[in-house]
């Protein structure tokens, strides 16, 4: 099979193996190539603006969890006086909704794994992923419980973008570690140390956001919940930093999750899903609290 008729190609829109009955002509291949780079895009598109639609649900619930005492928009500045009219239920409502957004689809997917560890389809439980997991439901818990609230919708946004935290600090080291080998020039360990200042002055920035909004915000009290939340989603997010570079290490259970060499089974599946539960609501129950402490003192400002 070398020559170009019966040379298999995934990207041709014709059987494997040759026949005999009736080819397509040119024309219906390349239509049905564009139809389905057409199909490609549209997808991707959907599946963009569905993510980008959500965060938004979620960030714009979160920001409402506590009263709006102390805006700087156009908007705030003429309306000032407004009374924001905010019940207890509205309050569990928004709490509800949140725990629920987070929580139904770990459910629903640690119901599915159970019925099939019933069924005697079970596995090797995988720990790394199971701690990684636990640390992104326990930052995103953070972040929308105790965080978010504090801060307006921008600034949630621009948080948001801390994510690749350790991703950035790991590309930081490496060019780092790079530079600094033996057995290279001057003129190399010069260039690559240039390569590696974006990277820095990345990690740096993102770092930074830690502690910014307590400079620029004299009322935010989330000064130790942010840095934690940030890092643990940041940790949680496993599949910006697992590469290539993690097969045949410690990692290389995540490096074979992540580029699909091996399944997650479903006991892994069922822990992991308790686990993101159990993340959350303890998070969501523990700063219920000490935001109820925190701004019982203001009620007279709804």
């Amino acid at each position: 099979m070398n020559d170009g008729e019966n040379y298999w190609n995934a990207f041709r829109s014709h059987k494997r193996s040759a026949t005999d009955g009736p080819t397509l002509s040119p024309w219906m291949i390349t239509a049905l190539q564009a139809t389905k780079l057409l199909l490609f895009a549209m997808c991707n598109i959907v599946l963009t603006l569905g993510s980008v639609f959500s965060k938004l649900i979620v960030l714009i619930m979160a920001t409402n969890i506590l009263p709006r005492t102390h805006l700087i928009g156009k908007f705030s500045r003429k309306c000032s006086k407004a009374i924001v009219r905010r019940t207890s239920t509205t309050t569990a409502g928004i709490y509800l909704s949140l725990m629920l957004i987070q929580c139904f689809p770990d459910t629903i997917n640690l119901i599915r794994s159970s019925l099939e560890m019933y069924k005697g389809r079970c596995g090797r439980l995988i720990r790394s992923v199971v701690i990684l997991e636990s640390l992104r439901a326990t930052g995103l818990a953070i972040l929308s419980f105790h965080v978010f609230p504090q801060l307006d919708l921008a600034r949630c946004l621009v948080l948001s973008a801390c994510f690749p935290l350790v991703a950035v600090l790991q590309r930081s080291l490496i060019a780092m570690m790079s530079a600094a080998r033996n057995g290279r020039s001057f003129k190399n360990r010069l260039g690559r140390c240039f390569i590696a200042i974006p990277h820095v002055l990345m990690f740096l920035i993102l770092m930074s956001s830690c502690y910014v909004w307590t400079l620029f915000d004299g009322k935010f009290t989330a000064t130790i919940a942010l840095p934690i939340g940030v890092i643990c989603t940041s940790i949680g997010f496993w599949e910006s930093w697992i590469d290539t570079t993690h097969a045949g290490t410690s990692y290389d259970e995540l490096y074979r999750l992540k580029y699909a060499v091996r399944k997650m089974n479903n006991t892994t599946n069922a822990v992991v899903s308790l686990m993101r539960i159990s993340c959350t609501v303890s998070v969501m129950v523990r700063n219920r609290r000490v935001l109820r402490r925190a701004w019982i003192p203001r009620k007279s400002s709804f």
